[in-house]
């Protein structure tokens, strides 16, 4: 399977599973959240540096309030692609919401560090 076919692939999976986290208008339940999630696994699996994935998974962990693994999956996104400014913002969220305000602060001034314009 040529690359080009690969990154298609991940690209239909990322969509998929992303039309799944918005499906909260038609109703929450947590298994949208699972399915999402086992997209976003095999995603990853297929293209390890794949930092949407890892953030995307890092939202169903936090709608599904496993601030820890959200993120941890933030954390990673961030790794493979240090200018991800959502994901720090991501992040600065879910540490806020377990307490960690320094955490906190410190992801919310790199996003807007990096996109000053979007986390003003």
């Amino acid at each position: 399977m040529s690359l080009r076919t690969k990154r298609r692939n991940h690209a239909a999976r990322l969509t998929r599973a992303g039309a799944i986290i918005p499906g909260k208008e038609r109703g929450t339940g947590m298994g949208q959240f699972d399915r999402a999630i086992a997209d976003y696994d095999e995603a990853i699996k297929r293209d390890p540096v794949m930092a949407d994935a890892y953030k995307s998974r890092g939202d169903a962990y936090y709608d599904k309030r496993q601030l820890d693994r959200a993120i941890a999956d933030y954390t990673r996104a961030i790794e493979v692609d240090p200018k991800f400014a959502q994901a720090y913002q991501n992040r600065s969220i879910a540490r806020k919401m377990l307490g960690d305000r320094a955490g906190s602060e410190a992801d919310l001034a790199k996003a807007r560090q990096i996109d000053p314009r979007r986390y003003q």
